[in-house]
């Protein structure tokens, strides 16, 4: 698959990976330095929600460059996988298209190997 990329919503993608990644970083800081129980929990939640978030922004950039998905993830278990509906609504929000379906489709056969 080609870049489908445009440059003005690169650069908004990039800057949102960007500061998940910072938020991903306090998250740790504050749960390597948090003294209580309840705390910590909360830390942990915290940190992986943003990091799921994370690592679909991070597929859904891959897969508008055209970066092939088993070059990213080389080993990811089947109850793993990354969820297509999640990258779906990233995609849309940093491309103009009126075709959603197609789109998942595309998504799935990228993330299962199909679609080079």
């Amino acid at each position: 698959m080609k870049n489908v990329l445009p440059d003005s919503s690169k650069f908004c993608l990039i800057g949102k990976i960007k500061g998940l990644a910072v938020e991903s970083k306090r998250a740790r800081v504050r749960l390597l330095n948090s003294k209580s129980e309840i705390a910590v929990c909360s830390l942990q939640i915290r940190k992986r929600i943003v990091g799921i978030d994370v690592r679909h922004h991070l597929l859904a950039y891959a897969f508008l460059r055209g970066d092939l998905y088993s070059s990213l993830e080389k080993k990811c278990r089947k109850d793993n996988l990354p969820n297509a509906k999640t990258i779906l609504n990233i995609v849309l929000l940093h491309i103009n298209s009126s075709f959603p379906k197609q789109w998942e489709e595309k998504i799935e056969k990228w993330v299962s190997g199909e679609l080079i």
